[in-house]
């Protein structure tokens, strides 16, 4: 019987950056990390303390991803 197990997760927060130059299309993003991130944290849980996380910085939020690491076994 397979066995999946989800061993470790992490928040990363897209934060987008302005740039001075306005003339440039690109949009410029930041991305901090959040390590170690216990895996049973739901993702709307995990929504929220993004959300909470990005009213402390100067940048906007324009995304947030959660990157779980899951070990596979027979």
């Amino acid at each position: 019987m397979n066995s999946f197990e989800t061993i470790n997760s992490r928040l990363q927060l897209i934060l987008a950056v302005s740039t001075n130059d306005s003339s440039s299309e690109e949009n410029m993003t930041k991305t901090k990390s959040f390590n170690n991130v216990s895996p049973d944290a739901t993702n709307e849980q995990l929504l929220d303390i993004a959300q909470a996380f990005a009213s402390l910085q100067s940048h906007r939020l324009e995304a947030a991803r959660r990157n779980d690491v899951v070990l596979l076994s027979d």
